[in-house]
């Protein structure tokens, strides 16, 4: 069986609700675990998306297992309040010895 890695997710979205919705889409998968959630803040765009011209950014680290990320990203484009999202596995930290 392979083991859960840590992802990170960025989004975009068209309410302050849409955080539910990735928040159970996440949690719909079978060990899936959020470890951090950042707070929402309302941003100006520089460029309208979906004919929105601001949106709510936001982020959170998660464990997942790998093949399951595919299945996760599929879900949440289908979505209506997210606008725009970002998968990827935070970069490695070095640590001192």
């Amino acid at each position: 069986m392979a083991d859960k890695k840590e992802y990170e997710i960025a989004f975009l979205l068209k309410n302050e609700e849409g955080r539910e919705t990735i928040l159970r889409a996440i949690k719909w998968l079978e060990g899936a675990e959020v470890t951090f959630e950042s707070p929402i803040a309302k941003i100006n765009l520089a460029y309208k998306i979906k004919k929105e011209a601001s949106a709510y950014f936001g982020y959170l680290f998660f464990t997942l297992l790998p093949q399951d990320v595919k299945a996760l990203e599929d879900a949440l484009r289908m979505q209506d309040s997210v606008l725009r999202l970002l998968i990827i596995t935070p970069p490695f930290q070095k640590t001192k010895t």
